[in-house]
């Protein structure tokens, strides 16, 4: 007989690449280490070094193959997870819309209600509140979604990092394969995206889109600044 409902603890990181599903990783690695059983239940590695050898740290369950269209896709094995019953399982991307269909949270919601504790990751441009806004600033189109209040059910970690740092990581090829870094700094990421939102947070900061969430972290009094980068562009400097 399942007990209490799980406890949900999500990562929202301000963009791509901040390092979210690191940090899920990290803490997950430190609540297995404190003597709970933790286990993955789906981690997106994008190529990335460090986030492949933060994964092998912990168990894996399989993924379940799921055909649509007559293509196989792998997905989250939600009832395998129940039946293994873990004290917590890592599950990546709230808001991914999944190949056969349904939401990703919807998954999470399972298994919350079976008494597992669930670790998670979202972008703040994929909470219902400020997707739209999200699209228009960064050019990026249509974006999947979670409703603000599945994240606001639980704790809430913000994993933040400042424009230029970001821009650095991305150029260094330590977010994107080789092949995608230039054209994610010219669209998405360039330059001119994040001076023109009204939060251009400094690491440690809570960006201005994420105040629809009760976030764990603290707030920088004065509300949100712009980088260095982001005043030498208003100023009409180089």
């Amino acid at each position: 007989m399942v007990g209490a409902r799980g406890r949900l603890v999500t990562y929202v990181g301000t963009a791509p690449g901040v390092g979210k599903t690191y940090r899920m990783l990290a803490d997950g690695w430190s609540r297995a280490q404190a003597g709970e059983d933790v286990v993955i239940g789906w981690v997106e590695r994008h190529g990335r070094a460090a986030t492949r050898d933060q994964a092998l740290r912990l168990e894996i369950v399989p993924p379940r193959t799921v055909t649509r269209r007559g293509v196989e896709f792998d997905d989250l094995d939600v009832t395998t997870i129940i039946a293994r019953r873990p004290d917590v399982v890592l599950v990546d991307e709230l808001a991914l819309t999944k190949p056969a269909g349904g939401k990703r949270y919807e998954d999470v919601e399972e298994l919350l209600d079976a008494g597992i504790d669930v670790m998670t990751t979202v972008n703040v441009a994929n909470l219902l509140s400020v997707r739209d806004l999200a699209a228009r600033i960064t050019g990026a189109g249509a974006l999947e979604a979670v409703p603000d209040e599945v994240v606001r059910a639980g704790d809430v970690v913000l994993v933040d990092l400042a424009p230029e740092a970001l821009r650095r990581r991305i150029a260094s090829g330590q977010v994107y394969s080789a092949d995608g870094v230039g054209g994610a700094l010219a669209s998405y990421f360039a330059r001119r995206t994040w001076c023109s939102s009204a939060s251009s947070p400094e690491p440690g900061s809570t960006a201005a889109s994420a105040r629809p969430l009760r976030s764990s972290t603290e707030r920088r009094p004065g509300g949100p600044r712009s980088s260095p980068a982001c005043r030498a562009r208003a100023e009409g400097r180089p």
